[in-house]
C-alpha cells in the first residue's frame, strides 16, 4: 500500500495508524527540508511568513511519526537516489521475500 500526502495533512490520522502498524510503514520524505520548503516559497511568491513557518514545523512533525524506516531525498536527487531508496526498502521489509511455492 502507498500512500501520498502534503506535509501541511493533519497527522492525528496516521498517529492512529502507526500505533498498530509501526513495523509496515515506511516514510520517503521529497523536498521537506527547511531550505528546501522556504525556496518553493520564494519561487511561487508566497510571502506569507506565518504559513512557512506553520508548513516547516508540520514537515518537523511527520520527521517524529513512529514507523519502520524513514528516507529523506532532496527534490533534485530523486532520480538518481530513488532506486536506491527501493532497495533499501525492499531490504528491511519481509513482503518482499520470494515466494517460492510451487504453481
Amino acid at each position: 500500500l502507498v500512500c501520498a500526502i502534503e506535509i501541511t495533512d493533519t497527522i492525528k490520522n496516521f498517529r492512529a495508524l502507526a500505533k498498530r502498524f509501526e513495523d509496515a510503514i515506511y516514510i520517503v520524505r521529497v523536498g521537506c527540508s527547511s531550505g528546501e520548503i522556504e525556496s518553493s516559497f520564494a519561487e511561487l511568491g508566497i510571502k506569507d511568513t506565518r504559513l512557512l513557518k506553520k508548513t516547516i514545523g508540520m514537515s518537523n512533525a511527520w520527521k517524529k511519526c513512529k514507523c519502520n524506516i524513514q528516507v529523506d531525498l532532496s527534490e533534485g536527487a530523486v532520480d538518481g537516489n530513488f532506486t536506491q531508496v527501493i532497495e533499501q526498502l525492499k531490504d528491511s521489509s519481509d513482503s518482499f521475500c520470494p515466494d517460492d511455492r510451487p504453481g
